[in-house]
């Protein structure tokens, strides 16, 4: 049968009738008949798709329409029958994707774009498909690709932006972020802060696995924030306590340096001042037990420098400076220590055994009435200590005029309940009426 002829054919006439009242059903029935008998015609595939079209029967339309483009000679109609055959697969993923039926709707772009493979619109489409699906690396390559479209700005970038984070990389999510930052977008806002809360996911999960002293782990975390963002004061103060955790002092004194310089005031300056000042003193510490006072005494007293008021430092810079027998710095250290806290108990008792262990000096070298100026202040500082009683009192019995003074710090002594047997001896020797301790005692 001559193929030419279809259009002089029943079933044609009749199918074109039925487009013309609204009928489509039946329209597409004859397009069908005419079909059979000319096999071979695009136009009847075109029309057939047209019926099926607009009875909404999407997918046979997008049937004919392949077949139609199969069967055309003429290139500008094959473009224009391309061009309708892609809005159409672009419409359906689009529908598709609203349903969220994604891997339907990934293939409606797959199969539009052969017939358009130009279209930044189907390209960014199938990206967005291909995200939703977890193709993280397939949906970058597609954005990036029409990624420079002016008209799609800032889609494709920000689909970029929430790869890169479905990928695990802040930076580069970042760096897409930044491109688009300036676009007033409420899109942008919302991937920025996306951004910001899977930040703040990391570190809580870095904070965690600080709790759980599992410190390379927590370190890699905040290594990544901080590659992100090297203004996060935050971020380099936790990496301190992963650096502290893992022995590194000195590093962890870095990272503190750069949290305090980049907080700009408020509680993460506050908690990195205090930290910074404890881990120098876990420095000084280590310092002192290896003999190195003169290293150390640098290291507590830039402690002090970012712990001004713990009491606790000018104690423990006050015990260094009497490693290195200077006794009136190290007095200095505990009176300003009690300044502070006037009831602090081991600085009461550092600065009473700087004070007798003068006055025991004095005492050796034939200087009782110095030496007893020593030891009262010793009992001023920390009257508790049945020691600092007693050597005052060896200096008062020597001088008749002073020997009731003497009596009353031996009986202090015994009050305070020593055990010191050279003291319960000097008690029997002295007290009146012979305390039954000194007695036993002798």
């Amino acid at each position: 049968m001559d193929q030419t002829d279809f259009r002089s054919g029943v079933q044609y006439q009749r199918g074109l009738a039925c487009m013309d009242m609204h009928d489509y059903a039946a329209a597409a029935a004859h397009f069908s008949k005419a079909i059979f008998l000319f096999p071979g015609q695009p136009q009847l595939y075109m029309h057939r798709g047209e019926a099926y079209l607009k009875a909404l029967d999407i997918n046979s339309a997008v049937t004919n329409f392949k077949k139609a483009i199969q069967l055309i000679r003429d290139e500008e109609v094959s473009a224009v029958m391309r061009e309708k055959l892609t809005s159409l697969l672009d419409c359906q993923g689009c529908l598709a994707f609203t349903s969220g039926q994604f891997v339907k709707a990934l293939q409606c772009f797959t199969d539009a774009l052969p017939h358009n493979p130009d279209s930044t619109i189907l390209i960014f489409h199938r990206g967005v498909a291909q995200y939703k699906l977890g193709l993280y690396p397939e949906a970058t390559a597609d954005f990036q690709k029409c990624s420079s479209d002016v008209l799609l700005r800032p889609f494709p970038v920000l689909g970029l932006a929430l790869s890169a984070l479905r990928m695990n990389s802040l930076k580069e999510s970042k760096a897409h972020i930044e491109k688009v930052a300036t676009d007033v977008n409420v899109s942008v806002q919302n991937v920025q802060a996306v951004f910001q809360q899977n930040c703040d996911r990391r570190q809580a999960r870095g904070r965690a696995l600080i709790a759980e002293q599992k410190f390379e782990e927590a370190g890699r975390i905040f290594d990544e924030l901080i590659e992100t963002n090297p203004d996060d004061a935050e971020a380099y103060r936790l990496r301190s306590c992963c650096l502290s955790g893992l022995g590194m002092y000195s590093a962890a004194v870095q990272d503190l340096f750069e949290s305090i310089s980049k907080s700009g005031g408020g509680p993460t300056m506050t908690a990195g001042m205090a930290q910074l000042s404890e881990t120098l003193v876990i420095i000084a510490e280590d310092l002192t037990r290896n003999g190195d006072h003169v290293q150390a005494l640098e290291y507590f007293t830039e402690a002090i420098k970012w712990g001004e008021g713990v009491v606790s430092l000018y104690v423990k810079r006050g015990q260094c400076y009497e490693k290195l027998q200077r006794q009136e710095p190290a007095m200095a250290d505990y009176q300003h220590a009690l300044t502070l806290d006037p009831n602090h108990e081991e600085a009461k008792m550092k600065l009473g055994m700087v004070y007798d262990r003068r006055g025991v000096a004095l005492y050796n070298l034939g200087k009782p009435v110095e030496a007893a100026a020593e030891f009262t202040k010793a009992v001023d500082a920390c009257a508790g200590v049945p020691l600092f009683h007693f050597h005052r009192a060896q200096c008062q019995i020597l001088d008749p005029s002073t020997r009731p003074e003497g009596v009353r710090d031996l009986q202090r002594c015994l009050e305070l309940g020593t055990t010191d047997r050279e003291i319960l001896r000097a008690a029997h020797t002295y007290c009146p009426r012979g305390p039954a301790g000194a007695e036993s005692a002798a």
